[in-house]
């Protein structure tokens, strides 16, 4: 069901415009018996937009637990059975890098 955002609608009749505008959107160009085969820009940019933060997101980890890593002393990292020298090369590693 689509819905429609009417201005002249009286305050408080559950009408949401960014609800009727999404739904709108994902409804986009389809034809009774051919929906969801339409491109959809309003979907495409919110795909986009997560997949971006999820991005940022893994960044941010990365560089939280390699900051971490490099502030291990050796007998710690032994005791983990990390290799002192391999852990400060991982320390090194850009944000950006596996």
């Amino acid at each position: 069901m689509i819905k429609h955002y009417d201005s002249a609608a009286p305050q408080g009749t559950g009408l949401n415009p960014l609800g009727a505008l999404i739904d709108g959107a994902m409804h986009f160009g389809t034809r009774a018996g051919n929906q969801g085969s339409v491109f959809n820009p309003l979907s495409a940019l919110i795909d986009g937009l997560m997949h971006t933060g999820a991005t940022i997101a893994t960044w941010q980890r990365r560089a939280d637990e390699r900051s971490q890593l490099e502030h291990l002393d050796d007998r710690l990292l032994r005791d983990a059975g990390i290799d002192p020298y391999a852990a400060s090369k991982e320390a090194k590693k850009p944000f950006w890098r596996c």
